[in-house]
């Protein structure tokens, strides 16, 4: 049974490039502050980035006369940089000319970028000098490898930011940049009919299974996800209001560049860039700038909710965030607002790189009344949820989320196999994850799919434990796994726990790790207790989107499960980790 969004649908997207929908000429709002530098100050303007998008747009196509634009014959660049005020203006200049962008982590290592390199072929690549080293590494091993496929690489900084030392024969990227008096006239590249569902941009995602594919997200996907994402915002973030973003997730995520690089530009709202989060950062950002809207991730979260440094700072312009990526419990919620004020406003979203970023997420009026949920979903779009069988469950019941709509990927590039697994039958897609919904549409992610915890035939859902393990008084962040006893034949919840405390000895940590175990027991029915044991860790692995990397902490589990004491009556000695 196909579930509904509640909101009204718009007019459907413009037949055009995800270029021309977002720096259409004549232009929305002229000459307003697009983008600034949240260390040096330094502005974007809409008009100049439109500007030098085209230029540096003909430069690139100077690179490719014998190349086509289309999915028949595509041309990809590959963007491999931190957050800067220049990433827009280079993911924008190869939009301009319709060039697929394969947008690359700034964290990956030499191997997991060459997967990617390999795997998309670009012809271009635009790296920030930060990361050379692991780009020539990558590089070095496609060559050993024997690839001929090497892309031409220019630096992701202007030229008057490259030092003496990386300089060496590669250009910064402004130098391939055209004359303003060469752009006279040209639009971007336009898109017919059919050419809108060519690809725009790649972010790699694995999926439900595997290792990272390329999502084909089109320019109808992200025109689409611009116009259905309005009715989901407060209405003081529009143009002229004051307000001001908050840009410190990664643009080379999908949340990031649809939230931060794309959509602010169809609202007029400015975007202050940071290169990355710090807990300093981040708060003195939000005081210097007057930051009004902020989108964020579960661990920014619980620094709101902990951080000494949050006092240090006057945060009172901060009006409202968006949390996804992962689900976030409604007590972290609590504890922020009682922190910051109740007239914080605190919404949740859903999405993928799939589903074009978000594709569900509360009003400000549902953050209120439904703490907790992720909120409806996006007009326009459609969801079932579906058993093992891919049958619709019974109304109140969890199941995998699936989705049709507008913003749902073209699918995975150069991977059919996975295309197809990825999708039921009758075309929807299959999301992987878990969830219940309200009579009111309101949707709770419960877990992934792959994620759930089988207790001697019981299902467990970590996201529900560690949203409980939250609540206690000396926990900052936590993850939940499942570790295999072949004593017992079964799987064994076992919690990975940041302390708040971590100047800790011995005998505290064994105290704490039995006083949680314990406390569970007594908050959480008997299945979920924690049989497979309590760590004490650091910090909890987690991806640059905030999502829990709980294969990290499978693969350590896995390696240490046979010397292990799994008897529940002595749990204290699963403390692998030291603080």
């Amino acid at each position: 049974m196909s579930i509904q969004s509640p909101h009204l649908a718009p007019p459907p997207p413009p037949v055009d490039t995800l270029f021309r929908h977002y720096l259409p000429s004549p232009a929305r709002f002229p000459d307003y502050p697009a983008f600034v530098d949240g260390l040096s100050g330094r502005t974007i303007t809409s008009t100049q980035l439109r500007t030098d998008a085209l230029r540096l747009g003909q430069g690139v196509q100077r690179l490719l006369p014998l190349r086509q634009t289309s999915d028949v014959d595509p041309a990809v660049a590959l963007l491999f940089s931190p957050n800067s005020v220049d990433f827009p203006q280079i993911f924008f200049g190869c939009q301009s000319v319709k060039v697929i962008t394969s947008l690359a982590n700034a964290g990956y290592t030499a191997n997991e970028l060459a997967h990617q390199i390999r795997d998309g072929q670009p012809f271009v690549a635009f790296v920030h000098p930060s990361l050379r080293v692991t780009y020539l590494r990558a590089i070095d091993s496609l060559k050993a490898e024997g690839s001929h496929s090497i892309p031409k690489v220019y630096w992701a900084v202007p030229e008057r930011e490259v030092s003496a030392e990386v300089a060496g024969d590669v250009q910064a990227y402004d130098r391939l940049m055209d004359n303003h008096e060469q752009i006279s006239g040209f639009q971007g590249v336009e898109a017919q009919v059919d050419e809108v569902h060519d690809t725009a941009l790649l972010c790699y995602s694995s999926g439900t299974t595997g290792l990272p594919k390329g999502v084909m997200t089109t320019h109808h996907n992200v025109n689409a996800n611009g116009l259905i994402s309005k009715s989901c915002y407060p209405s003081s973030m529009s143009h002229g209001t004051g307000s001001s973003i908050l840009g410190c997730l990664p643009l080379y995520h999908i949340y990031g560049i649809l939230e931060l690089g794309i959509i602010p530009l169809f609202n007029g709202v400015p975007v202050v860039i940071l290169s990355g989060f710090t807990p300093q950062l981040f708060f003195s950002a939000i005081a210097r700038f007057r930051i009004t809207h902020a989108y964020v991730v579960p661990p920014i979260v619980i620094h709101m909710a902990n951080s000494p440094l949050a006092d240090a700072h006057d945060l009172s312009s901060l009006k409202w965030t968006r949390s996804a990526a992962a689900p976030l419990g409604k007590e972290v919620v609590a504890k922020v607002k009682a922190r910051f004020g109740n007239d914080l406003i605190m919404t949740q979203g859903y999405g993928l790189t799939e589903s074009t970023a978000v594709c569900a997420c509360q009003t400000v009026e549902e953050s209120e009344s439904y703490p907790g949920s992720t909120g409806t979903l996006y007009p326009m779009l459609e969801a079932r949820l579906l058993d093992t069988d891919l049958q619709d469950v019974s109304s109140g019941e969890a199941g995998e989320l699936c989705l049709r709509g507008p913003t749902v990927m073209k699918g995975y590039w150069n991977n059919p196999t996975a295309t197809a697994a990825s999708f039921t039958p009758d075309g929807w897609y299959r999301t992987g994850d878990i969830a219940q919904m309200n009579d009111n549409g309101q949707i709770y992610i419960v877990d992934r799919l792959k994620e759930l915890i089988k207790y001697n035939g019981f299902q467990v859902a970590p996201a529900e434990l560690e949203a409980m393990l939250l609540k206690h008084p000396k926990i900052a962040d936590v993850a939940v796994i499942g570790v295999v006893s072949r004593q017992r034949g079964t799987e064994l919840p076992r919690a990975y726990v940041v302390p708040l405390e971590t100047k800790m000895g011995q005998e505290a940590q064994d105290a704490l790790i039995n006083e949680i175990i314990a406390w569970v027991g007594e908050n959480a029915a008997d299945h979920k207790r924690l049989r497979g044991g309590c760590v004490l860790i650091d910090a909890i692995p987690k991806s640059a989107a905030g999502k829990i990397l709980r294969r990290n902490l499978r693969l350590q589990a896995q390696t240490q499960v046979d010397e292990l004491d799994l008897k529940a009556n002595n749990p204290a000695v699963i403390r692998m980790a030291k603080l």
